[in-house]
Parts: C-alpha cells; sequence; structure tokens
C-alpha cells in the first residue's frame, strides 16, 4: 500500500503567542531543526513519502524553510488556503492528488506512531475513518464528588488521575469520505467523524501507546525542548 499524508500546518496558534507572531508553530524550534522538518524526516524514514502540507498562516515562511520538491527524501506538495479551512475543510481541493487511503496529521506533533500497523487496522478493518489514539492521564486538583441517583454522595476522590482515551490529530481516511466534506467554508474533522458515523460509516481506533508530544501550548513546547534530546535516536534513529 502507498502511503500519502496531508499535513495540516496553516493554523495561527494562538497559544502560542507570543512566539507564533514571528514563527508559525509548525516551524518551532525542535533540537537543531523544526517541528516540521522533524515530521517531515520521521515520515520518509517509516515510508511515507508522498507529502502534502496545507499551508495558511506565515505559510511563505514554511515554504521558504522547506523548500519545493524532493526534500529529505521526500515528495513535498502545498496548497494555500485562502481563508482558514478548518482541520478538514481543505481536502476537499485535494481530491485529484490523494489516493484511495491517506493519513492525515496536524503539524504540531510529535509522535512515533508504527505506520505499518496503522495502515493495516485500518485496512483490514474496512474503516472509513481510523483514529490514532491515546491514554491521556490528567489529574485533576480538586476532590472529585460522585452522586448517585438520589443526588447523596458516593463517593469523594482527592485529587484523583483520570485517564481518558483522545484522538491523537493523526487519521487514516478513505478518499470518499472527503465527498461528506462541504466546500467553501471551515470544517473540522470532529464534524466529519461525527457525519460519518451518522452516515453509517465505520469508525475505528488504532491505539498508540509510544510517543506522543503535542505542541499547542507553551508548557508543552518547553516540556518537548527539554525532552527531545532523549526521543531523538527514537524517532529518527540517530
Amino acid at each position: 500500500m502507498k502511503k500519502q499524508i496531508v499535513i495540516q500546518a496553516g493554523g495561527k496558534g494562538k497559544r502560542l503567542r507570543p512566539h507564533t507572531y514571528v514563527l508559525p508553530k509548525p516551524l518551532m524550534p525542535l533540537g537543531d531543526s523544526t517541528l516540521l522538518e522533524t515530521n517531515i524526516k520521521w515520515l520518509c524514514r517509516n515510508g511515507v513519502t508522498n507529502q502534502t502540507i496545507t499551508l495558511g498562516y506565515l505559510g511563505h515562511l514554511i515554504q521558504a524553510i522547506v523548500g519545493e520538491g524532493n526534500q529529505y527524501g521526500a515528495k513535498v506538495d502545498y496548497y494555500l488556503e485562502k481563508e482558514p479551512l478548518g482541520t478538514a475543510g481543505s481536502l476537499v481541493h485535494l481530491t485529484d492528488e490523494i489516493e484511495e487511503n491517506f493519513i492525515l496529521m496536524n503539524g504540531d506533533l510529535v509522535v512515533n506512531l508504527d505506520i505499518e500497523g496503522f495502515g493495516q487496522t485500518h485496512i483490514e478493518n474496512n474503516y472509513d475513518i481510523t483514529i490514532g489514539a491515546y491514554t491521556s492521564s490528567q489529574k485533576i486538583d480538586y476532590g472529585v464528588l460522585d452522586l448517585n441517583e438520589e443526588g447523596l454522595l458516593k463517593s469523594f476522590d482527592e485529587k484523583p488521575e483520570l485517564s481518558t482515551l483522545v484522538a491523537m490529530g493523526v487519521y487514516f481516511m478513505k478518499k470518499e469520505v472527503i465527498a461528506s466534506i462541504p466546500s467553501g467554508a471551515p470544517y473540522g474533522m470532529d464534524n466529519l467523524i461525527n457525519k460519518i458515523i451518522k452516515e453509517g460509516g465505520r469508525v475505528g481506533i488504532f491505539h498508540h501507546k509510544g510517543i506522543w508530544l503535542d505542541i499547542g501550548r507553551l508548557q508543552e513546547l518547553s516540556n518537548i525542548q527539554e525532552e527531545y534530546s532523549k526521543i531523538e535516536s527514537v524517532l529518527l534513529g540517530i
């Protein structure tokens, strides 16, 4: 199976301001490179060499840094959004270039996802969309109250740690689901997934248990910079 990816790199990164007043989020420094370039190299190492990057805010800087054509072993193309289209809206403009099954990935992640296993899960289960999923543990800084049907307290749990299955921002998708995306307006992956479910489609998950870091907030960005030297060899084999 050919491996093709669309990387979403058009957001304004408001939660990373003031850094993103100067640089788009995918160009945040990571080791001696940038987040986006690291992901391009990691994807190539995993056989995903056909890469399309959607651009928006400060997209010209991304093109200047990453370059056109063959980069790091990848065939890199771009799609420039004239207006923000959400996490799924740009796909309607890429239909002619997209393979029958492809990967969609947010551009602000550091992950060592098993791409081969991800694709096999998607194909063997005949899913329309396969969501990369991760078990996230969050400590609650308050006492959590659990009530029964009569409104009486069943339990009091002081500052518990709760585990939740969350979407990682990586999806394996059938090309045909793009027909469910309205054209010309912002549209999110949450909207698309819920629509596919309502239409009777098959949506499954691939449970990832390795590295998954999201640099969407300043604290996460700081943590990744500190941790990257420990995980660089896992991601890139160097």
